[in-house]
């Protein structure tokens, strides 16, 4: 009920997003953003989480342009996060930026080893750059590794298509679908 209270609202923003409720995270985060604000209060606030939260939950509604603004200030906050760098990454693939998200997805594994998601999302990245051959091992790992989703799917479709693996790529598409 306290208004400033900056760390459960971003606790509670956490777990909307958990929750697949993106909305309501994005509320919780705005208002810990808003309490922020107040110079007289003094209370816990960690920028880069408030706004790597932010960022996702934008994300998670489809508006990608604002998480990507809210991500490059998250990372600002937090040079060199991983987890930040790779959802700034997610924003721009979204945004069809296909060279940003390559690169925010490199500095992402190379902050992090493993980081099997940001490996995966490379190789979407590349695909839409038409470098198959360097996208094929990053996206075949992925789905083989269970983190096939329907865009890396239809990614690894893509380079399958290109490879004159037609078969193969038809599968994906399946996958893809489903």
């Amino acid at each position: 009920s306290d208004p400033h209270y900056m760390e459960g609202r971003l606790e509670l923003a956490k777990m909307a997003l958990e929750r697949g409720e993106a909305a309501i995270a994005l509320n919780h985060v705005l208002a810990a953003i808003e309490a922020s604000r107040d110079e007289g209060y003094t209370g816990y606030w960690s920028a880069d989480e408030g706004y790597r939260l932010l960022g996702r939950a934008q994300w998670e509604m489809g508006m990608y342009d604002e998480a990507a603004g809210s991500l490059a200030t998250a990372l600002e906050a937090a040079p060199g996060d991983a987890e930040t760098l790779y959802w700034l990454g997610m924003a721009q693939l979204s945004l069809q930026d296909y060279q940003a998200a390559e690169s925010h997805f490199r500095q992402a594994i190379e902050a992090r080893q493993p980081f099997p998601e940001a490996g995966a999302d490379l190789g979407t990245a590349l695909v839409g750059q038409q470098r198959f051959v360097e996208a094929y091992p990053l996206l075949a790992a992925a789905v083989e590794q269970g983190l096939g989703s329907a865009w890396r799917h239809q990614a690894l479709a893509v380079t399958l298509i290109d490879a004159n693996r037609l078969e193969d790529a038809a599968q994906q598409l399946e996958l893809s679908l489903a």
